[in-house]
C-alpha cells in the first residue's frame, strides 16, 4: 500500500468530486463543459468538466476505478507529473472537444482522464524497463496498452462498450477517452524528453 504522503492526490481528486456533486445543479452549471460557455471566455470548464458526474453512481464509478489504478502504479511517476498528468489530460480532452467534436454542448466525467493515466503509466513503465533493464517485466502494463488500445479501436468503430453507458447512468462519450489516450502518450513522451535532456 502507497504510504499516506502518496494519497494526496488522489484523496484531493475524490473530495472534489463529491464536493461537486453535493452542489448538484449548480456544479454542473458553473463547472460542466459546456461548450458555448468555454467559447465564450469560461476557461475553468476545461478542467473543472473533468471533476463533475452525472450522479453518485458516476462517481463512485470513477473514483473506485481511480483508487485501483492509484494502489498499482502510484510510483511510477513523482507527485508533480501526476499534477501535470491529470491536468494535461483534461486541458486536452476538453481542448479535443472544442477543437474536433463540435456537436458535443456538454461533457462530465473522469473517465477520459482515466484513460490516459492507465495509458502513461503503463508505457512508463514498458520505457523504463527498455531503457534501463529495470526488473521485473511488468506485464500487466502491456497488458493495459494493448487493452486500451483495443478498446479506443473498438468504441471508434462500435460504439461504447457494452454495459458501459448503464454503469455510467448516462451517454458515454468515447472521444473522450480517444483524446484522453492521446494526451497520456504526449505526455509520457515529454517525460522522456525531460529525462533525457537531465541525463544530458
Amino acid at each position: 500500500m502507497p504510504p499516506l504522503h502518496r494519497w494526496i492526490i488522489p484523496t484531493t481528486v475524490i473530495l472534489t468530486a463529491i464536493i461537486f456533486q453535493y452542489l448538484h445543479s449548480i456544479g454542473f452549471d458553473l463547472f460542466s463543459y459546456q461548450r458555448a460557455a468555454v467559447i465564450s471566455g469560461e476557461i475553468w470548464r476545461l478542467i473543472t468538466a473533468h471533476f463533475i458526474h452525472l450522479g453518485w453512481s458516476h462517481l463512485v464509478l470513477n473514483m473506485v476505478v481511480f483508487v485501483a489504478f492509484w494502489w498499482l502504479f502510484d510510483t511510477t511517476f513523482k507527485p508533480l507529473n501526476w499534477l501535470i498528468l491529470i491536468l494535461s489530460c483534461s486541458v486536452g480532452i476538453s481542448l479535443g472537444f472544442v477543437l474536433l467534436d463540435n456537436d458535443l454542448l456538454r461533457y462530465v466525467g473522469f473517465s477520459g482522464v482515466l484513460h490516459g493515466l492507465f495509458i502513461a503509466a503503463a508505457l512508463q513503465l514498458l520505457l523504463d524497463h527498455s531503457r534501463y533493464n529495470v526488473p521485473p517485466f511488468r506485464w500487466e502494463a502491456l497488458l493495459i496498452v494493448i487493452g486500451i488500445f483495443a478498446k479506443i479501436g473498438y468504441e471508434q468503430f462500435m460504439g461504447p462498450v457494452p454495459m458501459t453507458q448503464k454503469a455510467s447512468g448516462g451517454d458515454v462519450i468515447v472521444s473522450s477517452h480517444l483524446f484522453g489516450t492521446i494526451m497520456g502518450c504526449g505526455s509520457v513522451a515529454l517525460f522522456q524528453l525531460m529525462r533525457k535532456s537531465a541525463d544530458n
